[in-house]
């Protein structure tokens, strides 16, 4: 869970305790209102359908308490709007579906719709009470949308029932007649064929004039519907018996709906929709007063059409605070600017008319746009109606370039380059030209660039009050946001946040100095910086001599999330689009022997990369992870490999560090010193023991041939001993150094420095003097007087070799045909 989720939460909650206390102050209970809703038969039009006492519920399914026999809908459109009979049966098998059945709440709307209750009935025991005349009933206006800050005008009509027992089944059935003057007579809807409990049987029915032309679609899963011609009407009909549950699963797109249900609506397209919204968006040119008052002020001082725009928009998101009051045909149509900016408040329908005619009054072209919030690039999975959409934003043309913006958000400032604009996937541009729907380009500002920077410094020691400063650095949309945080959140209450999501990886943690951030408007950026102190790095492990130290990478493990739960039949939900970076760097107490890796994991959800290395000093531990998503699902037929991938990924994120336990006093380059010193001195013992075992052989040789070599021909056999000893010394010594800290890792220090310099004099002297006499010394084992001269002139030396005609080797018969002693 990413740290973000705290103020999260405790805004969501502060949101709804709002909610409910507004809830209480505006609802208003009676206790039977005649003018809020009428009793009486059902409909002449409908069909009763038949309910099985007799049913029950199937075994090892869900049912939350409750099995419901009957669920009965059935619509019929009018001239003067529709009317919807509904008709609820279920039993309750124990307490907890008394405690769900006898409390029943049917919402309408007084604005356009009448409400009137048929029958509310209780079977028990083969006998039918008719709880109706004696029910508890009351009328709330209780607005269930108000922590978003809308206000709907709707009214539920709250029934409680007495005297229910586990076996009782609840019946009740009521009608709502009307349709919102808004859709201009034309009717869509949406029925809903499966739930997350059983239902025995399932009854859908549309009904309509023959002349209205109704398209329907139904997602998988769905009945075929029964289709038949009555006179003048069409009449439609979804059964369905034995209806399995469908338990709704966590963590899936917002998008995603797995019930069957049929959408139908009389909207033929999209441009038929269109074409019914562009007359309530249609922007008409201010008249004197304040709004021509507030674009003279704009157009004065922002010269060129992006500053205008930019203006424009900071005044909208600044100047008029959201809330929406959507009773009757102001659920879709928006009020006039002028009212909107006498009153201050709007919801998104009127902050972007507002929008608009300011705009165009300022020579900057603009148009309104319909979204869906929830099914963003997905609209296109429904029929073409009004209630796709739920959300209105804008399209302004700033030269040659597109900008989509949103006047409901919380204040944008910058440059248009660096705000972050609205991204919805796809939108229903109402410019008097759209047939279809628009897919709105995603811009780089708008992907969520988040950028962290952690120093853990441990210089002093693991265990001796290491630091951490975290450096956070917030772009596009992600600087938006944090910017409408700092100005809601106390600072105090988000250091709190912080420091508990860091504890859990970093126990003993606190803080070591305020929070505090730096925000560049004008280029959209805001950094963050925070400074802890930790009591120790070293991990608390039982049994172990040496406990290890972790360092670890909160923010990036929460993007890498494993999820909760793996065996799915619904797609999984990412968080998308999301693009963070995360660098940690350690200042160790010692140098390290640490590897250099690079690792890349792909999955078609997700990309992710990770690189750790060193500096030259092997004092500093470099650790780099970047995280993007590239999707906002994973099927579940991918899962299992999205999984892999993740794990995969996790491998890879933090570091763990092995303690070594040096001797008191003695550092690591003072133990490679000893321990190569140690060797080199036994190499030149062995060596100097060959050398001596040389000498006196060559020599015993040279007696036993009787040959009397003049001292200019001998070599000097101390010196070609302690040459070649040293020679061959030097060169293993170099090796045993070059392996001591080639598996230490350790830096050069003077000791090996001098060790390398007194080999390389070595190695001079070898070649100039030493190798003269090895060669000299060779000569005379094999006889051969003409190498030992060849070689010593090749070298430069002194000739070794007395004239040919005083040279025992060239007057010996024996020197150079050697018979066997």
């Amino acid at each position: 869970m990413h740290r973000e989720k705290g103020r999260r939460v405790r805004a969501g909650r502060a949101r709804a305790a709002m909610a409910l206390i507004a809830g209480m102050i505006l609802s208003v209970a009676t206790g039977s209102h005649a003018t809020d809703y009428r009793r009486g038969p059902a409909p002449a039009w409908v069909e009763l359908q038949t309910l099985d006492e007799q049913a029950r519920p199937a075994v090892g399914k869900g049912n939350q308490g409750v099995h419901y026999l009957l669920v009965d809908q059935q619509t019929r459109l009018e001239p003067g709007g529709r009317s919807t009979y509904r008709r609820v049966a279920s039993r309750a098998l124990n307490l907890r579906g008394v405690e769900s059945e006898s409390h029943l709440a049917i919402e309408f709307d007084p604005s356009h719709e009448t409400l009137t209750l048929h029958t509310l009935n209780v079977h028990r025991d083969g006998r039918i009470q008719d709880r109706l005349p004696s029910a508890q009933i009351k009328v709330l206006q209780r607005e269930s949308d108000l922590e978003y800050r809308i206000y709907d005008g709707s009214k539920t009509v709250d029934i409680v029932l007495d005297d229910i027992r586990p076996g009782d089944v609840i019946d009740y059935a009521y009608s709502r007649a009307g349709d919102n003057p808004v859709f201009g007579g034309r009717a869509f809807g949406r029925m809903d064929l499966q739930w997350s409990v059983p239902v025995h049987a399932m009854h859908h029915r549309l009904l309509a004039p023959s002349t209205r032309a109704i398209r329907w679609r139904s997602t998988e899963g769905a009945p075929t519907p029964r289709v038949e011609r009555r006179g003048d009407w069409t009449d439609q009909v979804w059964r369905a018996t034995d209806v399995d549950p469908l338990p709704q699963q966590k963590d899936t797109p917002r998008w995603y709906d797995a019930y069957a249900s049929v959408d139908w609506s009389e909207y033929a397209d999209w441009a038929a929709v269109a074409r019914w919204a562009e007359p309530l968006y249609r922007a008409r040119p201010p008249a004197a007063g304040p709004l021509r008052t507030e674009i003279d002020r704009i157009a004065g001082s922002a010269p060129s059409p992006e500053q205008r725009l930019l203006a424009t928009l900071a005044f909208v998101q600044s100047q008029i605070r959201y809330l929406g009051v959507e009773v009757g045909p102001g659920s879709h149509a928006p009020r006039p600017p002028e009212t909107v900016l006498a009153r201050r408040y709007g919801d998104c329908k009127d902050k972007v008319l507002l929008a608009v005619t300011m705009l165009r009054a300022l020579g900057v072209p603009a148009d309104p746009a319909l979204v869906h919030t929830r099914l963003r690039d997905h609209i296109g999975d429904r029929l073409p109606s009004p209630g796709v959409f739920n959300h209105v934003i804008l399209r302004a043309q700033v030269g040659d370039r597109v900008v989509w913006v949103d006047p409901t958000r919380s204040l944008q400032q910058g440059r248009i380059d660096h705000i972050a604009q609205a991204d919805f996937g796809q939108a229903l541009l109402l410019d008097g030209r759209s047939t279809s729907l628009e897919t709105m380009p995603a811009a780089p500002a708008t992907r969520r660039s988040h950028d962290i920077a952690m120093v853990i410094d441990a210089s002093l020691g693991f265990d001796k009050s290491p630091t951490l400063d975290i450096t956070s650095t917030y772009q596009g949309e992600k600087a938006d946001e944090m910017r409408d945080t700092l100005r809601n959140d106390s600072l105090s209450d988000l250091q709190s946040d912080y420091l508990n999501f860091y504890l859990r990886s970093y126990p003993g943690l606190s803080v070591a100095k305020p929070f505090s951030f730096e925000d560049d408007e004008a280029g959209n950026q805001l950094v963050t910086h925070e400074h802890y102190r930790l009591s120790t790095l070293v991990a608390k492990e039982s049994g172990s001599a040496n406990p290890p130290v972790y360092l670890r990478v909160p923010d990036i493990r929460s993007s890498i999330a494993r999820p909760d739960d793996t065996v799915r039949s619904a797609p999984l939900r990412i968080d998308h689009p999301k693009n963070v970076t995360v660098s940690l760097t350690a200042l160790l107490p010692d140098p390290w022997a640490l590897k250099t890796e690079h690792t890349e994991v792909n999955d078609p959800a997700f990309e992710f990369s990770a690189d750790t290395g060193v500096d030259a000093s092997r004092r500093t531990l470099l650790m780099k992870y970047h995280y993007r998503s590239l999707a906002d699902h994973v099927p579940p037929a991918r899962l299992a490999a999205y999984i892999a991938h993740l794990e995969e990924a996790r491998d890879h994120v933090g570091y763990r560090l092995n303690q070594r336990k040096p001797a008191a006093g003695a550092s690591p380059a003072t133990r490679t010193g000893i321990v190569g010193g140690l060797l080199a001195l036994l190499v030149c013992m062995l060596l100097a023991s060959a050398g001596a075992v040389v000498v006196h052989d060559t020599q015993r040789d040279i007696q036993r041939t009787g040959t009397d070599m003049p001292a200019a021909v001998l070599p000097n056999w101390r010196l070609l001993a302690v040459g070649s000893m040293l020679w061959w010394g030097a060169l293993l010594l170099c090796g045993v150094i070059a392996v001591t800290i080639w598996n230490l890792y350790q830096p050069l220090g003077l000791w090996n420095i001098g060790l390398a310099w007194c080999a390389l004099m070595i190695s001079n002297a070898w070649r100039h003097h030493w190798k003269g006499q090895w060669l000299a010394w060779s000569a005379v084992r094999t006889g051969d007087a003409g190498r030992l001269a060849l070689s010593a002139a090749r070298l430069g030396l002194p000739t070794a070799v007395a004239p040919a005609e005083t040279s025992p080797l060239a007057e010996s018969p024996g020197a150079t045909d050697r018979q066997p002693r």
